[in-house]
């Protein structure tokens, strides 16, 4: 029952004997009994306009806003838009911010929708929202220039837009955007590649991306199989092979939440790394206080892991990283029996020696 100072009206609104004021009809509930009407929560439209626009004070005078409307009549764009139009309109600075608000507006929905392509961590996850784009949840300024400089050679899908604004600092890594909107790519799955044949396709694929990135003066500092992903472009280069066979597939790396560029301050880089995938060598640097940005020689320890768990097809803790003892690190790995391949040995042995894991012959 009502507190006795809220009198239902015969027409449906209720008045306040106490303060004269109106309740227009709302649930008693949500006022206080001893005071006028509570502010209601903020319209949904007012949160997802904040999310694209600058506050009011930063605001140029005369500047033409969006309107205010419901938020269920934004037009559904995603199924409509295509990456080649969200490219065009990002580089010639026409991108309508209506696109902000509908691929918002779509992610609840979708994420649901088992459209996960690659697992969370730091960089938040990648999600499927439409035949041809992907969302990324969280990019600073400095991941989305590398992403940039990375998808010219097409080492990762390229990046569409940015969403969100620009925060009031100078400090690109602090710089937080809404996300980001990428080609969209499929999940790498090592249960898919079933043949011998796959598995050596999909691993030398993977020893080029990391060469060629570090050619390009970056450093993953994540490398892993959740951070590979397989192109929808499938537009090899020439095949040197004898065969000149295209391959089954196109393997590109995503991620670079915790790259480094070696010449660049230390202090731009954003620390983190994936456990298992980083070497025992570099781990006691770290129980000693002194985790330093990666290196390419982690990089080529993280390929080799990844090489090894492709061919393995299991995580590779349970074989590597099983330590009793802070000395049981270095323990001796069987590495001929799992791999078939000399390249490919020649490349994961002195990788997994160099960060202190012994490799039998």
């Amino acid at each position: 029952m009502a507190p006795s100072h809220l009198e239902p009206h015969p027409l449906g609104p209720r008045t306040n004997t106490k303060t004269n004021t109106t309740l227009r009809g709302l649930p008693w509930h949500r006022f206080s009994p001893s005071s006028s009407r509570q502010q209601p929560p903020r319209p949904m439209w007012h949160l997802l306009r904040d999310l694209v626009l600058p506050p009011p004070a930063a605001r140029r005078a005369g500047e033409q806003t969006l309107p205010r409307r419901p938020v269920d009549t934004i037009p559904a764009l995603f199924p409509t838009v295509t990456s080649s139009d969200l490219i065009q309109r990002s580089n010639c600075g026409r991108l309508n911010e209506d696109d902000f608000l509908a691929a918002i507006h779509r992610l609840p929905t979708r994420k649901i929708r088992n459209s996960l392509i690659s697992a969370g961590g730091p960089g938040g996850d990648i999600l499927k929202y439409s035949d041809t784009i992907a969302y990324k949840q969280l990019c600073t300024e400095r991941e989305a220039f590398l992403i940039e400089k990375a998808a010219v050679r097409g080492l990762t899908p390229k990046l569409l837009c940015r969403l969100g604004r620009r925060a009031d600092s100078d400090d690109d890594i602090r710089w937080q955007t809404r996300g980001v909107l990428l080609e969209l790519a499929d999940p790498f799955v090592i249960s898919d590649l079933a043949s011998p044949a796959g598995r050596l396709d999909a691993s030398r694929q993977a020893a080029k991306l990391v060469s060629d990135l570090h050619a390009l003066g970056i450093v993953h500092g994540d490398i892993k199989p959740d951070n590979l992903v397989i192109s929808r472009n499938h537009n090899p280069s020439p095949n040197t092979d004898t065969d000149n066979k295209p391959p089954s597939l196109r393997v590109q790396l995503i991620d670079f939440a915790h790259a480094f560029i070696p010449d660049e301050d230390a202090r731009r880089w954003r620390r983190g790394y994936s456990l298992g995938y980083v070497s025992p060598k570099r781990l006691r640097e770290k129980a000693l206080g002194r985790l330093l940005p990666p290196t390419e020689a982690d990089d080529l320890f993280a390929l080799a892991i990844t090489i090894y768990q492709i061919w393995y097809g299991t995580d590779p803790r349970e074989t590597i990283y099983t330590p009793v003892q802070e000395d049981d690190w270095c323990r001796w790995v069987d590495i001929t029996s799992v791999i078939r391949d000399e390249g490919l040995l020649a490349l994961v042995r002195p990788a997994l020696e160099d960060g202190g894991v012994g490799v039998k012959d």
